[in-house]
């Protein structure tokens, strides 16, 4: 199964936005995937991503559709060393995605504590926490998510987080507002990037500007794949995912959003 995979069903959503389809193409360098029909712009993506992942030589004889995603979010968990931490053999293609993202996101915090030391952490914990308060007081979640955060405050929101203590909406606000932290401490949203908030801050943390180009690619078995387009890929694809699950709006945390000084 390709066509119609995990993959092919993000992209054939109606619901996605133009800036949804302009964060997507940044990652594969195409400036003008707007330009191009819905159809198109999902057989695009759907080829740029999977022949990111392929061997060059066989990309040849392989159609849009090819190789399926599964097989490339499970590449991309045992590249990032998952195997031993989580059990990906009986997880799903979407709790596999969560589980790129945690890893993704812990080895954010370790280098940041490397580089920065505990006190670093812990000032973008209190960020993170205040953040997801705005967004509560914004009254943009449920009462039942509301109450979820009500005994994660502080260090224990992150650590939980990290942990994989938390799933569905109080897991995406959470994460979320982490990856906005953390691009923001490296300049964004001065970076001039396209794409909705999110998503835009996921492209800042993964392009040629962002933190992660000084340390993250290293240690990678790189092999015949563009892991530096496929990882950020399949983290796009998880957020949209999530918020495509849950039904949010695209400019969810615009509101309470505030550029640094």
């Amino acid at each position: 199964m390709a066509k119609g995979d995990q993959l092919d069903i993000i992209l054939g959503d109606p619901n996605l936005t133009w800036e949804d389809w302009e964060t997507l193409g940044s990652i594969f360098e195409l400036t003008n995937i707007n330009q191009a029909s819905k159809q198109e712009k999902r057989e695009i993506l759907n080829r740029e991503i999977r022949h990111a992942y392929g061997n060059s030589a066989l990309n040849l004889f392989r159609n849009n559709y090819e190789p399926d995603y599964e097989e490339i979010v499970r590449k991309t968990a045992a590249v990032l060393k998952l195997s031993a931490k989580v059990p990906l053999q009986t997880a799903m293609v979407a709790q596999i995605e969560e589980f790129i993202v945690l890893e993704v996101l812990s080895r954010l915090k370790a280098q940041i504590i490397k580089e920065g030391g505990i006190h670093a952490w812990h000032a973008i914990e209190d960020s993170v926490d205040s953040g997801v308060q705005k967004y509560l007081i914004a009254g943009n979640c449920p009462s039942c998510v509301a109450s979820r955060f009500k005994t994660l405050r502080g260090p224990a929101l992150l650590a939980a987080l990290l942990a994989g203590r938390m799933a569905g909406l109080p897991q995406y606000v959470a994460a979320s507002e982490l990856i906005l932290v953390l691009a923001r401490r490296f300049g964004f949203p001065d970076l001039p990037m396209a794409g909705s908030l999110l998503e835009r801050a996921i492209a800042a943390l993964f392009g040629p500007l962002g933190w992660t180009a000084s340390f993250f690619w290293l240690g990678l078995d790189m092999g015949d794949t563009n892991w530096k387009r496929v990882i950020p890929a399949v983290f796009v694809i998880a957020s949209l995912r999530k918020r495509l699950h849950h039904h949010l709006n695209p400019a969810i945390f615009q509101e309470h959003y505030q550029s640094p000084e």
